[in-house]
């Protein structure tokens, strides 16, 4: 994120998240299988990633993890349906 406006994942716009957070092609697969399931639109998707990038950075890696990036889905399908309650 160097160079860029954002201080940390969490405020990292769409634009910069797609610059700063990659995932290999299997989690890019399983990613786009809960957004195609209708669970998560591609707002969420995007703060998806921005929560899987800290997880990541929280545990000291460089890349993100299938393992994050599922708890990260699940925080985020939490919070649809605890809001949908």
């Amino acid at each position: 994120m160097r160079g860029s406006p954002a201080t940390c994942n969490g405020a990292m716009d769409a634009r910069l998240t797609q610059a700063h957070v990659k995932l290999p092609p299997d989690l890019q697969t399983m990613l786009l299988t809960v957004a195609r399931a209708g669970s998560m639109s591609f707002r969420g998707q995007h703060r998806a990633l921005r929560l899987a990038r800290t997880i990541a950075d929280l545990d000291g890696r460089d890349q993100i993890g299938r393992d994050d990036l599922a708890e990260a889905i699940g925080y985020r399908l939490g919070a649809a349906e605890a809001v949908a309650a």
